[in-house]
């Protein structure tokens, strides 16, 4: 398994950005991850016009759908992960919070590295799965944790909204 993981995430495909509602992936994931568990309450807040970017739609989901599974996961029994995006711009920032355990560590560098993981399962290459296609978009990625408790993933894509590009 972590040398398919690695494989993997050495292979990662180059980009191949189109004109994509980001909206729509979120409320696709948020109806998907909604009925993954009693008890888990996924909520998504996006504006009901199109939020048109330029990225690429398989990497995107790929990477939010890594989020989400660590949103999950962090929860151990009843709770809510909320999605949300806003143009802020010419960027579009996704941010999905959860009311889990937090982060095992302040550094965030670590998290994102190949292989760390402290979840005793898995290969640990989620997260720098994520970071790797966030930042081939040209976008940054920020995790905290919350002072309620949980965790919030930012995920900024610069200059990607259609109407910027070009």
């Amino acid at each position: 398994e972590l040398v398919d993981a690695f494989q993997d995430y050495a292979r990662m495909p180059t980009i191949n950005p189109q004109e994509t509602d980001v909206g729509r992936i979120l409320r696709e994931l948020s109806s998907l991850y909604g009925g993954v568990r009693d008890g888990l309450d996924v909520r998504v807040d996006v504006p009901e016009e199109e939020m048109r970017a330029v990225v690429d739609p398989v990497l995107l989901r790929q990477a939010l759908v890594n989020v989400l599974d660590n949103a999950v996961w962090a929860i151990p029994s009843d709770g809510h992960i909320a999605i949300s995006a806003s143009a802020v711009g010419t960027d579009v920032v996704i941010e999905v919070e959860d009311t889990g355990v937090g982060l095992p560590t302040e550094d965030t560098e670590t998290l994102v590295e190949p292989f760390f993981s402290t979840k005793g399962r898995g290969s640990g290459v989620g997260l720098a799965l994520v970071h790797r296609i966030v930042s081939d978009h040209g976008g940054t990625l920020e995790l905290r944790s919350l002072d309620r408790g949980g965790t919030q993933v930012r995920i900024v894509l610069a200059n990607a909204l259609a109407s910027s590009v070009g």
